[in-house]
């Protein structure tokens, strides 16, 4: 017997990541301008995930307006987008200790921002 499941979701796939530094970076949101490092400790994911310089990673929510959704229910009504460089997915042992000693990068962007923009994030 076979049981097929299917989904009938959008993805909003608006949301581009271009990578404008000079080394490979990793990218994660979260609601508030302080990342919670309880629910991404997974180094592994973030390394097998990385931007190169140069390049461009699309990041996606659920539903046909996932990201306006997730902007508006954030505690800062922002996108909290937590920038991770190599060398410190490298060097560390756990996201959590990346977070606890600062080694990463927030970028704060208003839903203005984001529509004026077309949705391109540029980290530099």
């Amino acid at each position: 017997m076979c049981i097929w499941l299917t989904s009938c979701e959008e993805m909003d796939g608006r949301l581009l990541v271009v990578n404008k530094t000079s080394t490979k970076i990793a990218v994660e949101v979260y609601e508030d301008s302080l990342p919670d490092y309880s629910n991404t400790n997974n180094r592994e994911f973030y390394l097998k995930t990385m931007i190169s310089p140069g390049d461009s990673s699309r990041m996606s929510q659920w539903g046909k307006n996932g990201w306006s959704y997730y902007i508006k229910n954030s505690k800062n009504n922002s996108l909290n987008l937590a920038v991770f460089n190599n060398r410190d997915l490298s060097n560390y042992s756990s996201i959590d200790s990346i977070i606890i000693n600062k080694k990463y990068k927030m970028l704060i962007v208003d839903s203005i921002y984001l529509i004026k923009n077309k949705w391109v994030v540029i980290v530099k």
